[in-house]
């Protein structure tokens, strides 16, 4: 029977004919939605490069899930196993391009790379619902790919970018000058490696090539963000509004726009944006986050991408050779980096983090645990007192 129409009194057919079409309709809709979904997740799912030089051990080094702040309290240090300890060793960052230490070999740091890996393949089975990424095109912007020698390097802000650039190009067999600036290697290499499209991007990660990346303590790394931004008048317009929420007590008028961000204020700003983002849905929230204190598991996605070699600006000397041996490229000679990328930065985190409280110091963490989690750096609230 069909339904009455209360306009007229009668029983119009038309309106079931009406109601069906617009079911139909929101039932089209919802299956494209829930088509794109699948689609995305295929998409992310296929992203796993295989590592070609590598072999992961899933059942070694794995972390003690008690341990959620991460095993070193000491940021700079490696810590070799019993057996790695007769052939290599190193208890500070040296960046100083010196060439490695002779018990250094290739075998003993395999074995710590291979922790590394096992530790991220760890990390992100345990959270997989917060560290895969569906948006991965996003992350092809932090893709340095160098097509002709299956080089890709994804980028993390204030983790020696500079550095790992110059290292890029000599390997590639592009010489630049030895005192050239930190904007004109990111100019060379930019016209070396120019942005490439998805499609090439996803050959690339699909064939056989040779993706790192480089961590850097969180901690650390944002204390050189504040340093060199700051230096810069970096999005100093932002800079009254950050004043205004987190400082104690701000002035009012020309002495707050007129006034630079403490560490403090900057750090809560920076982990506040980050924060936001974080267990929420909207895809590229963490776009909107500035690449120099986002996190780097966000930026370079490492549950997607199986990247062949984790480096550490810790250990950014050892990393190097190691990484020239797997290539089997010659270490080409380092050029000028920024001062802000070196080891006085590390040496003043701690001054800096102190200038927050106990809770502030967690606040900041919080924002930040993943990549304390995952490249197993420590957050020790005993260093601060």
């Amino acid at each position: 029977m069909a339904p009455r129409s209360y306009a007229t009194g009668h029983w119009d057919g038309q309106v079931m004919t009406d109601e069906v079409m617009v079911m139909n309709k929101i039932w089209g809709v919802a299956c494209i939605n829930v088509v794109v979904v699948i689609i995305w997740y295929t998409i992310a799912s296929q992203h796993l490069l295989p590592r070609t030089h590598l072999k992961l051990t899933p059942t070694t080094d794995h972390p003690r899930q008690q341990q959620t702040l991460g095993r070193d309290p000491h940021p700079s240090t490696v810590t070799p196993t019993s057996n790695e300890a007769k052939t290599f060793h190193t208890t500070h960052p040296t960046h100083s391009h010196t060439p490695p230490r002779k018990s250094y070999t290739p075998e003993a740091w395999e074995s710590v790379m291979q922790k590394r890996l096992t530790r991220v393949a760890w990390i992100c089975q345990q959270h997989t619902r917060a560290l895969q990424r569906f948006d991965l095109f996003s992350v092809f912007k932090s893709l340095t790919v160098d097509p002709a020698h299956h080089l890709i390097y994804c980028k993390n802000a204030k983790a020696g970018t500079t550095a790992w650039l110059s290292r890029l190009l000599g390997w590639a067999g592009i010489t630049i000058a030895s005192n050239a600036s930190a904007t004109e290697i990111h100019t060379i290499a930019d016209q070396n490696f120019p942005m490439l499209g998805s499609d090439k991007v996803l050959q690339e990660l699909r064939r056989p090539s040779f993706t790192f990346t480089v961590a850097r303590h969180p901690f650390t790394r944002l204390v050189s963000a504040y340093r060199n931004k700051i230096d810069e008048n970096y999005k100093s317009e932002n800079w009254p509004g950050i004043i205004r929420k987190y400082r104690i007590n701000p002035s009012h008028g020309t002495e707050v726009n007129d006034t630079t961000p403490t560490f403090r204020e900057f750090a809560l700003s920076a982990s506040d944006e980050v924060l936001r983002c974080l267990g929420k849905a909207k895809p590229g929230c963490f776009q909107e986050v500035d690449v120099h204190w986002l996190p780097h598991h966000d930026r370079c996605a490492p549950c997607n991408i199986q990247y062949n070699v984790i480096a550490k600006m810790e250990t950014r000397d050892e990393d190097e050779a190691y990484m020239s041996h797997l290539l089997g490229l010659p270490l080409p000679p380092p050029a000028q980096q920024n001062e802000a990328s070196g080891v006085s930065t590390a040496s003043l985190a701690k001054a800096f983090f102190s200038t927050l409280s106990p809770s502030e110091r967690r606040h900041v963490f919080k924002a930040y645990e993943f990549d304390f989690l995952m490249f197993n750096y420590s957050y020790n609230e005993a260093d601060y007192k």
